[in-house]
Order: C-alpha cells, then structure tokens, then sequence
C-alpha cells in the first residue's frame, strides 16, 4: 500500500525537535513491503491541517494514499489541535467517549469523575470515529475515514506512537511484498571514487541502490521489493549483484560486510579476539570512549579511558615527557605516539587510541589551523600515528575525530593498518 504520513507541530517545523516519527513509521512499513509517497509536516494550526487532509486525499492529489496516518497534537494543552482539526475536516462535532475516558481514568489510577478539565479532554474525538486505547500515556488516538482512506490519528511521544502503532496498525497491516535487502558501511572512500566504481555495474528496475553519507560513514544499501513467490529468485539475484558491488569496493573501505556501523565493528574485532582496548583522550572530551562503550558487548573489551585534556594531565595520567610537550606541542605526531603508548603501558589493554588536536573554535595557528588533529593507535610493540585535518564547526571536528580514531583501531586489530 502506500501509506501517507502527516506529523502535526510547531516544534517539528522550528526545528526545536528532531522528527524521529517518520523514521520509526518508516521502519515498520517498508519491511512489510508498504511505499511511503509523502511526509508531511504542519504546524500547529487547524485550518493548514484541515486544509491539509482534504489535498492529499482530494482528487487532484498527485500521490493519494491508500492509508493516512497522523502524529502530534492529541495532549491536553492548548496548542494540541489534531482533534479539533479533523472534526473540522469532517464536519461534525466533538464528543467525549465514555470508553475513552475509562482509559484514562485507569491509566492515571483515578476515578474518572475526579478528572480534572484538562486531563479530560483528551477522552474527546470527532463523534463517528472510533477511539484507540493509548497504552503508553494519557493521549487517546481515533481512526477516521477521510475522503474514502482509512486513517489513523496517534499521539506524537515517540514512546506513545510506537506502542499505538504496534497495537492497532500493525494487526490489519499484513504485507503483501517482501523487501529484500543488502547493506553496509563503508569509511574513507569518496562518493566521487564511489560512483566511478560501480559504474560499470547497471541495475535492473527491481532494484534500488542507495549511498546515504552520514557520520558514522557512508551506508550502501541494496535492495529489492517483490511477492512473495518472487522471493527465491529476486534474493539470488541480489546477492550476485550484491558480491559484484563488494568487488569494487575497496577491502580497507569496508567497515563490516555484515552491516554493522563503525563502534560494533571494532567491538565485534576485539571480542573474536579476545582482546580489550584503552583510550586517551583530548579534544574528544570522551567521545571516542562513549561510541565503544554504546555497544552492547563492549563491557568486555573496554578496558580504561583516560581524559587528558591538559598538558598537565597527559604527564600525570599516561607519562608524556614535559620536554615533548614544550618541543613539540600537544597537538603533534610526538605527543600523540607519547599518549597512546602511555595509555597502553598503563592500562595494560590489547590495544590504544590517543586523539589530540584543536577542535576550536580559537586556539588554531597557520601551521595548525582549527582541525589539526593527531590519532595514534598501538598495539605492544606498534604504534602509528596520523594527522587529520577535519573541517566544520567543534562538534563536527570533535565526533569526525572520535570516529576516525575507531577507524584507524578497527585497521590495527583487522591486520588492515599501512606501515
């Protein structure tokens, strides 16, 4: 089916949140082979949103929906006006449910005639539609029917949605294809370097091929959407494309061939060795620490971490020689062999990563400009060290270095690493 998608909110409009709805509703429908033509965003407003269902299942709508789905704007306070909106959108009034207001009333563990006003008012839908039962919060959700399409009204709490989703979508949203898909994450290779690569490599309209840069490296994906009775055929055609694309990638570049992002690969790396890792850190603060100790699993190979974010603390903690750091500075090739072999000595770990560089936005030079940065790893009896120069605001400068760093471990520990 194709499925449209409103999400209702000044907050998602001013950027003050991140819509994270669209991707959770778009990670249970398109397993279950269902296309998402549109996503909309709208404001608080009853009028733009009213004006808004009756275009996209109107007859002039370029991509009308076999379903419709709506987020946001069912709470109790004054700006939530999904249900005054669709009441209008139909033409009727609003009306309190009885079956809605015992929800409610034994969410919150109170008698429902002790609701206070506000409270009550989310047991309100348009009279005609049906009320669906929130089991995660007090927000009542209602299906309708808008110009001939089934629709779905849920709360926009992503907790909320999720559970209401699951509960009264998915039972009657039985899929009627089966995406089949290939993907991984690739690190250091060119999108430019990318494309030349899989030039030669052409793709029949079955297949969708997708390259989506992110921060924690480029996402290739390939994928097919077919019938069930396809599925045999379409899966050993995709993966015989699917090898064809990995011959062209280059073997360093990939970060994992079963899909995992960079911080589970170097995990998964060191738990098939049976090894542990420490970290020293500068301009990350503890960043390159907080991506392996995400992972589920890294209580195991996480050994120490230690923030030297001073010159001070770098001869304190890990044992840099003042004398280097006067000769050379703390951002330098020596210093960062200096932190990374101190932090190895002194955790006893199987492997290090030291970062030190100048995030900004001051403290740069014309010889060290804003985004000098040194990544050094080791291993007893190896040390590398190389110099990144990154560019975009601190943040940006701070996550490219503590994900560079696992790179540059996961290319130690694969054997992978260049003299």
């Amino acid at each position: 089916m194709k499925v449209g998608i409103i999400n209702i909110g000044d907050e998602l409009l001013g950027g003050k949140i991140l819509n994270s709805n669209q991707f959770d509703l778009a990670r249970i429908l398109a397993p279950l082979g269902h296309d998402i033509p549109f996503n909309l965003v709208v404001g608080d407003d009853e009028s733009a949103l009213a004006r808004s269902l009756s275009w996209v299942t109107g007859p002039l709508t370029p991509f009308k929906p076999d379903l419709l789905i709506l987020t946001g704007g069912l709470g109790p306070t004054k700006d939530d006006l999904t249900r005054q909106a669709v009441a209008g959108f139909l033409g009727r009034p609003m009306v309190e449910s009885a079956e809605a207001l015992d929800w409610l009333a034994e969410f919150l563990g109170r008698p429902a005639g002790e609701m206070p006003w506000g409270q009550r008012l989310q047991a309100s839908v348009p009279e005609g539609t049906r009320p669906l039962r929130n089991p995660a919060g007090t927000a009542c959700g209602f299906r309708f029917e808008a110009g001939g399409i089934p629709a779905y009204a849920f709360p926009g709490v992503p907790a909320e949605l999720d559970a209401m989703a699951r509960l009264h979508l998915l039972p009657g949203l039985k899929g009627d294809g089966v995406l089949l898909e290939r993907s991984l994450y690739t690190w250091g290779w060119s999108e430019s370097a990318q494309r030349q690569a899989f030039g030669a490599i052409e793709l029949s309209p079955h297949f969708r091929f997708s390259s989506l840069p992110g921060e924690r490296g480029v996402r290739i994906t390939l994928s097919s959407l077919c019938a069930p009775s396809q599925q045999a055929g379409r899966a050993e055609e995709l993966d015989v494309l699917w090898r064809e694309m990995l011959k062209s990638i280059p073997k360093e570049s990939i970060v994992d061939t079963e899909g995992s992002a960079l911080p589970q690969a170097v995990v998964k790396l060191l738990l098939s060795r049976g090894a542990t890792v420490s970290v020293a850190e500068s301009c990350t603060g503890g960043g390159l620490g907080f991506l392996l100790t995400e992972t589920a699993g890294s209580s195991a190979v996480f050994h120490k971490g230690f923030l030297t974010y001073s010159n001070q603390a770098k001869t304190d903690l890990l044992g840099v020689d003042p004398d280097i750091l006067k000769s050379h500075g703390a951002v330098s090739e020596e210093t960062a062999l200096a932190m990374v072999r101190g932090c190895l000595d002194r955790s006893g770990a199987t492997y290090a990563a030291a970062i030190t560089g100048i995030a900004g936005p001051d403290g740069g030079t014309h010889d060290k400009p804003v985004g000098t940065v040194w990544i050094a790893v080791a291993a007893h009896g190896i040390a590398h060290a190389r110099v990144f120069k990154f560019r975009g605001d601190r943040n940006v400068i701070r996550w490219r270095s503590a994900q560079s760093a696992l790179n540059q471990l996961r290319l130690l520990i694969s054997g992978q690493m260049e003299s």
